[in-house]
C-alpha cells in the first residue's frame, strides 16, 4: 500500500514562521535541471565547474586522514571547529589583513548557509527592519524572510549599495534598521564590488542607527584584476559592527560544506549554543580535508588556479555576449572583477520567468531577476553563471540564449507566456 501523506493530520497546527516560509528557486532548479532529457548548458547553479576541483589532493589527504585519525575524523568534533582548521584560517586572515584575532572569535559553520542562518536567529526579530541589497542572494533573502524579519531591499549602483539611500529612506520614517546583509565582494547576482568609500559610508551609517552589518564574502579570494579592498570587517577595527561570514564553498567545495563566522566573542558563544541544537559539529571529515588543504599549501595553489581559470571563461562570456547580444538594444550586462556572477538585462518589456522555460526547451539555464528580489520588480533581468560551464560550452550558452530571446520575442509577451 502506498501512503500519500500530502500534509500532517492537522495543518492549522503549523507555526506562523512555518506557514510562511520561504525556499530557493535557485536551489530548486537542480531538481528541475535533473529532470530535462535533453542536453542542457547550465548558467543558473553558482557552482565550480566539474573541471575545477583538485581531486587528486583530496583523494591523497582523505586516505592520509583515513589512515592516521580515522576513528577521530568519523566521530563527532567541536562544536566550535576542528582545531587545526580554526588555526589555520586565523593565521590566513592575518596573513591577508594584519588582523591578530581572538580565537574566541571565530566558528566553522556548515558552510555560509548555516553563518546567515545563525546570524538572523541570533539577531532578528519579526517585523524587525533589515536592509539587503537589490538584487541580492535569494538564499541569504530567505533566510532573512524566515526569521520574519521586515527585508527592505535597497538598490546597487556600479559603486555597490546607495548608502544614501538607506540614509533617506529611515530619515523620512523616523526609523532604524536591526541589519544590513550585503555581499560586498563580486556581489551574488550582480557581480558588483562595493567601492572603499561606499565601505566607509556604510559602516559609518550603520553605527549611526547602532546597527549589524552582516557581510557575507563568499567570493573575495576570486580577484581576477583591479585592486583587494580590505574587507568590512577589517575596517570595522574590533568595533563589533561587522559580522563576517565566509565559505569554502566557492573555492573549493560546495559538497563539504564547510565555512566559518568572525564575531565578537559573545556572539560566537551564543552561536555555538544554537549550533549545538542544530548540528552538534560540521562534517569532521571535511573539516579535516580543508585543514590539511590549507596546511599544505594546496588550498592557495588552487585559488590561484581558479583565479586564472575563472578569468579565462568569464572572458569568453563577456566576448560572447557581445557577439550575440551586442547589436540588440536594450541590453547591458555587468563586467565583474572577479568571483562567479555577470548580470544580465534584457529589453523591455522581457519577463525573464517566462523566457525561462523557452530557453530550458533550447537547453540553456539562467537564474530570472525576480529570484533575487522579496518585494518584486527586476522581471527583465537575469544572473548567469560563467564559472559551472566549461569554456567550449560559453559561446554555445550564450548563442543559445539569444535564439531563446528570439523566439519569445516572436510570439510577444502573451504569446511567449502560452508557448
Amino acid at each position: 500500500m502506498k501512503w500519500d501523506l500530502a500534509d500532517i493530520a492537522y495543518p492549522g497546527r503549523y507555526s506562523s514562521r512555518g506557514q510562511g516560509i520561504m525556499g530557493s528557486f535557485i536551489d530548486s532548479s537542480l531538481s528541475l535541471l535533473a529532470k530535462q532529457t535533453h542536453p542542457v548548458i547550465s548558467l543558473a547553479m553558482g557552482c565550480p565547474g566539474p573541471d575545477a576541483f583538485p581531486l587528486e589532493d583530496v583523494r591523497r589527504i582523505t586516505t592520509e586522514i583515513m589512515e592516521h585519525e580515522g576513528p577521530v575524523a568519523l566521530n563527532y568534533g567541536p562544536t566550535e571547529g576542528d582545531p587545526l582548521l580554526r588555526q589555520s584560517l586565523l593565521e590566513a586572515e592575518a596573513e591577508a589583513t594584519g588582523l591578530d584575532i581572538d580565537p574566541d572569535c571565530l566558528i566553522v559553520t556548515s558552510g555560509g548557509m548555516q553563518g546567515l542562518d545563525l546570524v538572523a536567529k541570533l539577531l532578528v526579530n519579526p517585523g524587525d527592519p533589515v536592509v539587503a541589497e537589490l538584487p541580492s542572494y535569494s538564499n541569504g533573502l530567505a533566510t532573512l524572510h524566515n526569521y520574519e524579519g521586515n527585508v527592505l531591499q535597497v538598490s546597487l549602483d556600479d559603486q555597490g549599495l546607495s548608502v544614501e539611500e538607506c540614509r533617506r529612506y529611515f530619515d523620512r520614517r523616523g526609523a532604524r534598521p536591526k541589519l544590513f546583509y550585503v555581499i560586498p565582494n563580486f556581489q551574488n547576482p550582480s557581480g558588483i564590488t562595493m567601492s572603499l568609500r561606499r565601505r566607509l559610508e556604510l559602516l559609518d551609517l550603520a553605527r549611526s542607527y547602532e546597527a549589524i552589518v552582516l557581510e557575507d564574502d563568499p567570493y573575495g579570494d576570486l580577484r581576477f584584476e583591479g585592486r583587494a579592498l580590505p574587507s568590512l570587517f577589517a575596517l570595522d577595527e574590533g568595533k563589533g559592527t561587522v559580522i563576517a561570514v565566509r565559505t569554502f564553498s566557492k573555492t573549493f567545495s560546495p559538497g563539504l560544506r564547510v565555512g566559518w563566522i568572525l564575531a565578537p566573542k559573545n556572539v560566537v558563544t551564543k552561536m555555538i549554543a544554537a549550533k549545538q541544537s542544530m548540528d552538534t559539529c560540521t562534517n569532521v571529515v571535511g573539516q579535516k580535508i580543508v585543514a590539511q588543504l590549507m596546511a599544505q599549501g594546496v588550498m592557495s595553489r588552487h585559488i590561484l588556479r581558479l583565479r586564472h581559470e575563472y578569468r579565462q571563461k568569464r572572458d569568453l562570456m563577456l566576448q560572447a555576449l557581445e557577439r550575440h547580444f551586442g547589436s540588440l538594444g536594450g541590453t547591458s550586462w555587468t563586467r565583474p572583477e572577479g568571483g562567479f556572477f555577470l548580470w544580465m538585462t534584457f529589453p523591455e518589456p522581457t519577463d525573464a520567468e517566462k523566457l525561462f522555460p523557452v530557453a530550458l526547451e533550447q537547453g540553456v539555464a539562467f537564474i530570472p531577476g525576480p529570484a533575487f528580489t522579496v518585494q518584486g520588480g527586476l522581471r527583465n533581468a537575469g544572473r548567469l553563471c560563467f564559472t559551472y560551464p566549461l569554456l567550449t560550452e560559453i559561446d554555445e550558452a550564450i548563442r543559445r540564449l539569444r535564439y531563446s530571446y528570439g523566439l519569445w520575442a516572436s510570439f510577444g509577451v502573451e504569446g511567449a507566456a502560452a508557448r
